[in-house]
Parts: C-alpha cells; sequence; structure tokens
C-alpha cells in the first residue's frame, strides 16, 4: 500500500517490480486488499489484460494511521535508546569479543575462573 500510494495508480507487475517481489506474490496479496476496501482497481485503457490498483479513501486512512503508529514507535524507540544507550554497539562490541574469543574458551570450571 505504501508503494501503491508513492505511485498514485500502478499495476500489479508494476508493483512487483517496485517491491522487488515476483508478480505471483504481489497477484496473491492484492485480493485481499481490494476486498478490505483498501485499494480498488480499473482495466488499463491501453492494455484490457491489465488492471490498474489505486488506493481508496479508506486506504488512504488506514495508510495515515499506519504512518502516525511507525512515527509513535520510532520514537519509542529513541526514547528507549536514549535511556539504555547504543544497544548496536553493544551487539557489534560483543560479537567482536566472541570473535576474538569464543564462548567456548571463556568457559571455566568454577564461577570465579
Amino acid at each position: 500500500m505504501t508503494m501503491l500510494a508513492s505511485l498514485g495508480a500502478a499495476s500489479a507487475s508494476d508493483l512487483a517490480r517496485e517491491l522487488g517481489h515476483s508478480h505471483q506474490l504481489v497477484v496473491q496479496k492484492i485480493p485481499k486488499l481490494v476486498s478490505l476496501g483498501l485499494i480498488w482497481h480499473r482495466d488499463d485503457e491501453d492494455d484490457a489484460r491489465r488492471r490498474i490498483f489505486q488506493l481508496t479513501e479508506k486506504g488512504v486512512a488506514q495508510l495515515a494511521r499506519f504512518d502516525r503508529c511507525c512515527e509513535l514507535l520510532r520514537a519509542a524507540y529513541e526514547k528507549l535508546f536514549a535511556e539504555i544507550g547504543d544497544v548496536k554497539n553493544l551487539v557489534d562490541r560483543t560479537v567482536g569479543a566472541l570473535d576474538t574469543t569464543p564462548l567456548s574458551e571463556r568457559v571455566t570450571s568454577g564461577p570465579t575462573g
């Protein structure tokens, strides 16, 4: 739906190409979006075999809600990371340390080593 909003109107082939997915996958997802009233289709004026899809008003509203949820989640994660620190850096340092000295070499016979 996000890609469809970006393109304005598109065929299943257009969507598949833009998303980097197979045509078959896109065609499998479209009927559900149509049945939910989030997108609609019309015949292509230049090629009767193609359908052109667009967001409905309901689809535009749903996408706006989705975007708002993403903003809220992004803000929540920013606050969390401000509180706990840079998790990615911690993970990268941990992986680096384990690359240098694997966990199997860090295991000792007792709790104090």
